[in-house]
């Protein structure tokens, strides 16, 4: 990526019961400015982060298409709560919904040309919950290997 445009940050996140400060980790590859609908890319896991996804990364040198990834909470470069072990509150979907509208908002995605949607694995369960809240700027919605029902998913692992 050395000749590329990418920009990368911490976001503040509150969890509501958590009085810790947590940080989204984000990376931008291209300009934030662009008038053309970027691309937020949401990783598997839960707990992995947003590494193995770089390679969309070429999206913006071959087609000029802005792209965002981030990691979830406890994942990666994003605050790790060690001291939050066990407590399943914080793996529901609605934390995951509201930390992809933080991060929307901080970078300001929904005031432009809108956005698109990659997830990939459990970040492809994640999307489709989001998309069903109708956000506002969705343009498309990419599913890639996700999770059709977390329910099924759970009594598989």
């Amino acid at each position: 990526m050395a000749d590329t445009d990418f920009q990368e940050g911490t976001i503040p996140f509150r969890i509501s019961h958590i009085s810790k400060n947590c940080l989204t980790y984000y990376k931008t590859i291209g300009d934030l400015s662009s008038n053309s609908p970027p691309l937020i890319v949401i990783h598997g896991g839960p707990g992995a982060g947003h590494e193995y996804l770089l390679p969309l990364a070429h999206l913006w040198q071959l087609y000029r298409i802005l792209v965002v990834f981030y990691d979830q909470i406890r994942c990666a470069s994003s605050t790790h709560l060690p001291e939050t072990a066990g407590d399943e509150t914080l793996w529901q979907e609605s934390h995951f919904i509201a930390e992809l509208n933080n991060l929307l908002d901080s970078l300001h995605l929904c005031d432009g040309p809108g956005y698109h949607i990659l997830g990939h694995g459990w970040g492809g369960r994640l999307a489709a919950a989001f998309a069903t809240t109708r956000p506002q700027g969705l343009q498309r919605l990419i599913l890639a290997g996700g999770i059709a029902s977390t329910e099924t998913w759970v009594d598989g692992i």
